[in-house]
């Protein structure tokens, strides 16, 4: 149970960082009366609480070995539709994309496909309502019930070309396929290590593969290299779920977030758009057009990156054990309690706090000339290369900062330096435990 505990030990920590002096008390998004989510929506206090968020906390979860989760960033609806019709048809089929969450594709009935929603209280994003001007004020909507992340997009451009000649996109720098190694190559040579270890064959694995460049090409209003990108993201879930046992494997496929490209019938006035011929032989616009800044280059095109994302709810889909979770409407956040609950990790508030219990950070400083050493101190159980009672008295981690004696305080002006530090420090204690965890999962 000692590797289990590092990992579930690991999410603790990072958990309470990223929730440090923000959030009330916490609870979970049940609803008392009937352990569901709130029909009506909760306010901002209740969404900052562990947890709000979910619409599935009351659903239990089955148990699985290993948990694959492929995330294509800024894979929207559209850019899925846009990919399958111009490499497969209106009627055609991905083998990865559309496998997964199909009980008919991979005799998996337990497979599942649903939406869920990507909404945030705020985080700074510059592609967010939330902090234009750099800062993470909470900006909400109209009536001040629930927050937003996105200003309502605009079409900038202006006057695309008419009648244009469509296009073919032919395999080139701008298409993955001639970039080296391919997703698909790297999830391969991930698999085949992971199943190499002797304690992953033990103890099971949990595998995170992401098609980054889809959103990159969207910024682009790029579609050839949107659709390449697509496409390569495909082919590494095919090969996936065609070498993992989805008896005791969870495959899960989604995305962050929705983009700008959207599947026209003709070309819009007011938006950059490209003419493509679908595999069917039609002519199929594909549109951009949240540009907030006309940066045209010498073409006309956004090839800046100026092209934003969308705030529509994404597609989730998933197949093996626990891939029920997401059928329906979920939330974002969702699907980290279904992973952790397939695995067997401490979700509720209790239980990580429990695994803590026991242990202690500790910031103390040190004089040295002009620099101030802060050691934190915690339990090195569970650390990736130190044992408990091992060498520095159980300091698994330190950092130095500028030392400024002359302001007043116990750390003077270092103050908010130090405290940086030591949450850093923790984090790097998470990430020994995660890296363990990798190497040799949890005993059941």
């Amino acid at each position: 149970m000692g590797n289990h505990k590092a990992l579930t030990s690991a999410v603790a920590a990072i958990a309470s960082i990223a929730t440090l002096g923000a959030l009330a008390a916490p609870a979970f998004a049940v609803d008392a009366a009937n352990g569901t989510y709130s029909p009506n929506g909760k306010s901002v206090a209740e969404l900052a609480k562990h947890g709000a968020a979910q619409r599935i906390a009351a659903i239990g979860n089955k148990s699985a070995k290993n948990v694959v989760l492929f995330i294509g960033d800024g894979m929207g609806d559209s850019e899925i539709t846009i990919a399958r019709d111009y490499l497969k048809g209106a009627n055609g089929h991905f083998d990865g994309l559309d496998a997964v969450g199909q009980p008919g594709a991979l005799d998996d009935v337990q497979a599942g496909t649903g939406q869920y929603t990507t909404f945030s209280l705020g985080d700074g994003s510059k592609d967010s309502a939330v902090g234009k001007d750099g800062q993470p004020v909470l900006a909400l909507m109209s009536d001040g019930n629930m927050p937003t992340k996105f200003n309502p997009s605009k079409a900038t451009a202006k006057d695309p070309a008419k009648d244009a000649t469509p296009a073919v996109c032919t395999p080139n720098d701008a298409w993955l396929g001639n970039r080296g190694a391919s997703l698909k190559d790297m999830t391969k040579k991930a698999l085949d290590l992971l199943n190499a270890n002797p304690n992953g064959q033990k103890n099971g694995f949990l595998l995170q593969v992401e098609g980054a460049s889809i959103d990159k090409q969207d910024h682009n209003a790029n579609a050839c290299g949107q659709i390449g990108e697509t496409d390569d993201f495909d082919q590494a879930i095919a090969y996936a779920i065609k070498n993992v046992d989805l008896t005791n494997t969870l495959v899960i496929v989604t995305a962050d977030h929705a983009h700008t490209s959207q599947v026209l019938n003709a070309q819009p006035a007011y938006a950059l758009s490209t003419v493509l011929k679908s595999a069917d032989g039609n002519n199929m616009v594909v549109s951009y057009g949240t540009a907030q800044e006309a940066s045209t280059d010498a073409e006309g095109g956004y090839n800046g990156g100026d092209m934003e994302h969308t705030g529509t709810q994404l597609r989730i889909a998933a197949s093996g054990p626990g891939a029920q979770r997401v059928i329906g409407l979920t939330d974002q956040t969702d699907n980290f309690y279904t992973i952790a609950g397939a695995l067997g990790l401490a979700t509720s508030p209790d239980e990580q706090n429990a695994l803590s219990k026991d242990g202690t950070v500790k910031v103390a400083r040190t004089q040295a000339g002009k620099v101030a050493t802060v050691a934190i101190q915690a339990p090195a159980a569970g650390s990736a290369d130190k044992k408990p009672g091992a060498d520095k008295n159980g300091v698994i981690a330190s950092g130095k900062v500028p030392d400024d004696s002359a302001v007043s305080g116990p750390l003077g002006a270092t103050g908010t330096a130090v405290m940086a530090i030591a949450i850093a420090a923790v984090m790097l204690v998470a990430i020994a435990m995660l890296i363990k965890a990798a190497r040799n999962a949890r005993n059941n």
